[in-house]
């Protein structure tokens, strides 16, 4: 009858990839390094000068409404998934800076090849998150609703300049 051997594992076999040097941890296969880690949202100004926050996951889009404040607009595509759009209020925002975010919301969606994309738009005081709901869920109130299609010189223009 024939046993196998046994052998003890040398210390550099068994560690954890928490404890090899940094310059083996940061070069995972198939990965390549990055100088920050990516912020859960992309940023953009309108041509007005507001900000507007784009959610890249839902988790993201549950931050975004922590960081709102009441008074700012919330956008989403009525009735597709998609993400959540924060359109900054701080010092009044016209019909312009509203379609510019509607345009955002709407590429940001399942609704992206579309020829007309209905987006929902509220304050951020009527939007709010169901208790123990999935991350990305929230139920709102009091909105109006545009139809955009998302494309165009604008769409560009905004895109061109995404953080």
């Amino acid at each position: 009858m024939c046993r196998p051997s046994l052998r003890r594992a040398s210390w550099p076999e068994t560690r954890s990839r928490t404890e090899l040097p940094k310059e083996d941890a940061d070069h995972g296969a198939g990965r390549r390094p990055s100088a920050a880690p990516a912020r859960p949202y992309h940023t953009v100004r309108t041509k007005a000068g507001h900000q507007v926050r784009i959610g890249r996951t839902q988790q993201g889009n549950d931050l975004l409404l922590h960081l709102a404040r009441p008074a700012d607009l919330w956008l989403h595509a009525h009735g597709i998934p998609g993400s959540h759009v924060i359109l900054s209020s701080q010092g009044g925002v016209g019909e312009a800076d509203k379609e510019a975010a509607a345009l955002l919301a709407a590429y940001f969606s399942k609704g992206r090849q579309a020829r007309n994309v209905l987006v929902d738009c509220t304050l951020r005081r009527h939007v709010r998150k169901r208790p123990k709901s999935a991350p990305g869920l929230v139920l709102f109130d009091h909105e109006e609703t545009f139809q955009v299609t998302p494309a165009g010189a604008l769409l560009d223009h905004l895109l061109a300049q995404l953080e």
